[in-house]
């Protein structure tokens, strides 16, 4: 996939130079790969998009099913480059106005990115799954959680896009 305005959607940095080889396994986008972008002493990982996929608002106005594959591409490539070195994760929809830029990225986070480095090396992230009665769950918070009450409000009012990721920080 050629975009024809490519934008550079950022998964995470690493320590060290680029690896000899990517992980196998899907990028954000299918057919597209994932390449590294090393400065510094950090790498970028990284996969070129198009503009109209992941520029200015344009996942606000996505299909919530494209959406969740994209999230789910995206854990999945974190997935893979883990167990290969410590990585910070960047928040999903990160992304560079111009794959030339991840470089000056790096260098002007480099401090930070050094930090969060140390923070998580040697640590894992875990997860935890609750099953409840969803209902019952969903009135006894908004009984006694009056902020739940105003973000359940605010996703009932946002574009489906935007109540995607609502409702991923309320659950």
């Amino acid at each position: 996939m050629s975009p024809a305005r490519p934008l550079a959607y950022l998964y995470g940095v690493a320590e060290g130079p680029a690896p000899a080889d990517m992980p196998a396994v899907e990028a954000i986008l299918p057919g597209v790969a994932i390449e590294a972008h090393a400065r510094a002493g950090l790498v970028a990982f990284a996969s070129p998009v198009g503009e109209d996929e992941f520029g200015g608002r344009s996942l606000e106005a996505a299909d919530p099913a494209w959406l969740t594959d994209r999230v789910i591409a995206h854990a999945r490539v974190l997935a893979a480059l883990m167990p290969r070195r410590t990585i910070v994760p960047l928040r999903f929809g990160t992304v560079c106005r111009d794959p030339g830029e991840i470089g000056d990225f790096i260098e002007r986070q480099r401090t930070v990115l050094v930090d969060a480095l140390d923070h998580v090396r040697g640590a894992t992230e875990w997860g935890v799954k609750l099953h409840c009665d969803p209902d019952g769950l969903g009135a006894a918070v908004e009984r006694e959680l009056p902020a739940a009450r105003m973000a359940l409000a605010a996703r009932a009012a946002a574009t489906p896009a935007r109540g995607f990721f609502l409702a991923k920080r309320i659950a």
